[in-house]
């Protein structure tokens, strides 16, 4: 038996109805995407919350698991690093007001050789060089 052609229209009807079907499915699937992402934000900040609630009562001697102990004193040292590095900014941005001049950074080391040739006598300024007699001279007469 041969089947026979679908009438005229009948393949765009379909591809549009598949296309629909398609973007519907993407926008379900996006919105659920969407609700998984702010669900998982809300589970970090409970888990943070715990964390800080953890390190509180750690910080008052509270904390007796093994785990939990060692944890909060890695969040201790990681406090202590970055006071360290703070009080390192602080000390830049504070402007020096000893009066002293910071020592200087030098690229090249090397030490300063005495200057061989005798010393040039500094010039004289041009009115002391001035003749009497010359053309400055006062006439007396």
């Amino acid at each position: 038996m041969s089947e026979e052609p679908p009438p005229p229209g009948t393949g765009i009807a379909e591809m549009l109805s598949s296309l629909r079907q398609t973007w519907s499915t993407a926008w379900d699937v996006r919105a659920l995407r969407k609700r998984v992402a702010a669900l998982a934000d809300a589970r970090t900040e409970v888990l943070a919350d715990i964390g800080r609630t953890v390190y509180a009562l750690h910080e008052k001697g509270k904390v007796k698991n093994a785990d939990l102990v060692r944890d909060c004193q890695r969040v201790g040292q990681i406090n202590e690093q970055i006071a360290e590095l703070n009080r390192q900014i602080e000390a830049a941005l504070t402007p020096r007001t000893t009066g002293e001049m910071p020592p200087a950074t030098l690229a090249d080391e090397t030490e300063l050789e005495a200057d061989q040739s005798p010393a040039a006598p500094p010039e004289e300024p041009a009115e002391a060089k001035a003749e009497p007699g010359g053309e400055d001279a006062v006439e007396q007469g």
